[in-house]
This record gives structure tokens, sequence and C-alpha cells, in this order.
């Protein structure tokens, strides 16, 4: 064997990986707004107001009634798909630990983001006061998973030195 071979494998963070992270994260957005959505037909109807007199704090965007069935699950199977990749780089060493454990942090911040999505678009009469308090708590929430995948970043990288 020479030199230039190493039986160790890379736990540089890759193309790849960093692609399945992305597709993890967007995926549990996906999932998360899926599961938090109300369709507006049925908000209107719950709160006792035509759909044409309700206030959004955020103008949801205008999708046919299958999209919303279809975005949901496949974001679920997609999130799943990578994350059971992810978790297979991390144990085959394809992918170190502290760059794993930096994606895991960033799920969080797509699982609120998703959510507050999904109540900043809900129809209602007058504020939206869910949209207010969601973000009240998502903001200093997806700082601290920020700041720790930062470190955990960071980490990754000072190692592979």
């Amino acid at each position: 064997m020479n030199d230039t071979t190493s039986l160790r494998p890379s736990s540089a963070f890759s193309p790849v990986n960093a692609l399945w992270g992305a597709v993890l994260l967007a995926g549990s957005a996906a999932t998360s707004w899926w599961l938090v959505h109300t369709p507006a037909e049925e908000q209107a109807r719950a709160g006792g107001f035509a759909l044409d007199e309700a206030d959004y704090a955020i103008e949801p965007l205008p999708l046919p009634g299958w999209a919303e069935a279809v975005i949901g699950p496949l974001g679920l199977v997609l999130a799943l798909v990578a994350a059971v990749l992810l978790v297979r780089s991390v144990a085959g060493g394809r992918l170190g630990g502290s760059w794993g454990l930096a994606i895991g942090c960033l799920v969080p911040i797509a699982l609120m983001a998703g959510a507050w999505w999904a109540i900043a678009t809900a129809p209602v009469i007058g504020a939206n006061i869910g949209a207010g308090l969601a973000q009240i708590v998502s903001v200093p929430a997806g700082l601290l998973c920020l700041a720790a995948a930062l470190a955990c970043a960071v980490m990754g990288g000072r190692r592979r030195r």
C-alpha cells in the first residue's frame, strides 16, 4: 500500500450530503405545513364567516386542491429518505458526526418555518394573533438552533484539518 491511499473514509462535507441536507430541510418544512394547515374553506366555515371576508397575515399561494394533498406526503417521504441517507452517511463515515449534527440542528428551524407559514396564511377575521405568537416563539428558538448548527459546523471544519 502506498502513502496516497487511505483506509479511513472521508468525513468532509460533500455536495451529495449537502443536497440530501437541503432535501431533508425542504421536506421537513413541507411536512410541517401539511400537518398544521387546514384548508381555507374549512377554516372559514368553522369560524362562521365567508371566505371572501377573510383577512390574511400573508396572502396564501393559490394552490389547486390536489396540490395540498400531494405536497405534504411527498415532503414527508423526501424528508424520511434524506434522513435515512444522511444517517447512513454518518454511520458509514462518509459524513462527519459534527456535520450530521449541524444538519440535525437545522431541522427544527424548517419545522417551525412550515408551521409558521400555515398559521400566517390562515384565513381569519381581524388580526392573525397566531402568526404573531408563532413568530415570537419561533425566532428565538430558531436563533438557538442556528447557533448550535454553526457551532457543530465549526467543530466539523476544525476536525477535518
